[in-house]
C-alpha cells in the first residue's frame, strides 16, 4: 500500500513572501500475511505501516502581521492610535510527523496487538513574546524555535467470549510521550 500527497497552502494573513507553503505526505503499508509464502498457524494477520508528513498551522490575525490602528483623541485633537506591534516576518508553523507501526493478530483474530512509535517535530512555532513593562505594547507574535513530541503507544485487545448470545471483548492500552522544547 502506497500513498502520497503534496499540498500547497496559502493564507492571506501572512506577508506576501510567507503567504504560501508546501506540505508533503507519504505513507506505506505491507500486509505481510497476504503474501503467497506466508504460512503461520498462530499469527493470522501482520501489517507493517510507516508514514511521514507535514502540516501547517496559521492561527494568527492579520493584525499580527500588519498591525492595526484606530481613531483616537489627544487633547481634543483627532489622531490615530497604534493597536499592536506588527511582525511582517511571521511564517507558517510547520509540524513534521514520522510514524512507524505494526499490527498483529493472533489465533484467528481473537487477540490483536498494535505497537505504534511516533516522532513529531514542530518548527517555527507561532507564539506570543511578552515585552518589558516600559515598552508601549505588552507583547508581539513571533516564530519561536521548535518542539518535539515522541512516544510509543501499545494496544492489546482480546475477544474473550464470542457466541451467539454473549460477546466479551477487552482492550488495554499503554502510551508514553516525551516532549522536548
Amino acid at each position: 500500500l502506497l500513498s502520497g500527497s503534496l499540498r500547497y497552502d496559502g493564507f492571506s494573513n501572512f506577508a506576501p513572501e510567507n503567504k504560501f507553503a508546501y506540505f508533503p505526505g507519504l505513507s506505506a503499508g505491507w500486509n505481510v500475511d497476504r503474501e503467497n509464502w506466508w504460512n503461520s498457524r498462530y499469527i493470522s494477520a501482520l501489517k507493517l505501516r510507516a508514514s511521514w508528513g507535514a502540516t501547517g498551522l496559521q492561527t494568527l490575525s492579520i493584525t499580527d502581521t500588519y498591525g492595526n490602528y484606530s481613531p483616537a483623541t489627544y487633547a481634543q485633537n483627532a489622531g490615530i492610535l497604534r493597536g499592536n506591534l506588527s511582525n511582517p516576518n511571521l511564517k507558517w508553523e510547520s509540524t513534521y510527523t514520522t510514524d512507524l507501526a505494526v499490527d498483529i493478530s493472533f489465533l484467528n483474530n481473537r487477540i490483536n496487538l498494535t505497537v505504534d512509535y511516533y516522532n513529531k517535530v514542530t518548527k517555527d512555532r507561532l507564539t506570543t513574546k511578552p515585552l518589558p513593562s516600559e515598552a508601549p505594547f505588552s507583547s508581539i507574535v513571533y516564530n519561536n524555535g521548535e518542539l518535539r513530541n515522541r512516544g510509543l503507544e501499545v494496544e492489546l485487545g482480546a475477544k474473550i467470549i464470542r457466541s451467539k448470545t454473549v460477546n466479551w471483548t477487552t482492550n488495554v492500552s499503554f502510551a508514553i510521550n516525551r516532549m522536548v522544547i
